[in-house]
């Protein structure tokens, strides 16, 4: 009888250990699911990023060149205009 408890309680021992390292392996799994999650989100961020920089480098550069290409025309245009009297 001490012999099959003896057996029976290390076949419980290794049960419970067997559910704790299944329990650890499905939380090592949801936390490498988090990681990649935040992986995805932060690389969507980076990329909407670089979206509004290029943008607004657009925008900006157009801010400051239509102005001069105004003047330019309107150089040329008064030019053009007093050369022919």
């Amino acid at each position: 009888m001490t012999i099959r408890s003896a057996n029976q309680s290390h076949a419980d021992t290794q049960v419970q250990t067997l559910k704790g390292l299944m329990k650890l392996q499905l939380r090592v799994r949801q936390l490498s699911d988090q990681v990649q999650q935040i992986q995805k989100e932060q690389d969507y961020l980076r990329q909407l990023e670089d979206d509004f920089h290029r943008i607004n480098h657009s925008t900006n550069l157009w801010i400051f060149l239509w102005p001069v290409l105004r003047s330019l025309y309107v150089v040329v245009y008064v030019v053009s205009f007093t050369s022919a009297w």
